[in-house]
């Protein structure tokens, strides 16, 4: 976990750093930028104690999914380069609409579970 956290925290970092503090795409904010959003993720680490897994298992499962399920077809359906067919679209849309259901029932039995 020492080795990886970095690389997941970067693409937050740098988010975080283009949209709230205005920064250029690309770069991670200045440094006390990082360090609070270390600090707060260690803290909020340290807070949950034994139900951390729970925690992890809760966020994971509405953002797995929305990286996986909800995003690529909304950006592919959304993309004005092309026109997709009628069916393509369709599949897109539930493919959407199933990705939502079943994000919505992960977060609810993780939060079932931690609380």
């Amino acid at each position: 976990v020492l080795l990886t956290y970095p690389l997941q925290l970067r693409p937050a970092a740098e988010v975080i750093a283009e949209r709230v503090l205005g920064q250029p795409a690309g770069s991670s904010g200045p440094y006390y930028g990082r360090l609070v959003l270390a600090l707060f993720t260690g803290s909020l680490a340290i807070a949950m104690g034994n139900n951390l897994g729970l925690m992890i298992g809760l966020i994971g499962s509405g953002a797995s999914t929305m990286l996986a399920l909800i995003l690529p077809p909304l950006l592919d359906v959304l993309d004005d380069t092309h026109a997709p067919s009628l069916p393509r679209r369709a599949f897109h849309y539930a493919l959407v609409a199933t990705g939502s259901v079943l994000a919505m029932l992960g977060v609810y039995v993780s939060a079932k579970d931690l609380f």
